[in-house]
């Protein structure tokens, strides 16, 4: 039987909280439209984003900030 220790269970926590993240993050870009609404698009559009509004602005973003190569 394996003992788990803290700093096992803490590398584990961590490594799911990025999973986590980088699968919020990829349905963001996933749906992202330029229609949505973002830091430099004002709308009173409903954002057609699946991560709601957060993810309209985080996909707008990375595709600002990095272009469709954000999916590297």
């Amino acid at each position: 039987m394996a003992v788990l220790n803290p700093k096992t269970i803490w590398r584990e926590s961590l490594a799911f909280l990025f999973l986590a993240l980088v699968l919020m993050l990829s349905f963001a870009l996933y749906s992202y439209s330029p229609d949505d609404p973002s830091l430099n698009h004002a709308t009173t559009n409903v954002p057609k984003n699946v991560m709601g509004i957060v993810g309209a602005y985080a996909g707008d973003f990375l595709v600002q900030l990095i272009g469709y190569g954000a999916w590297m």
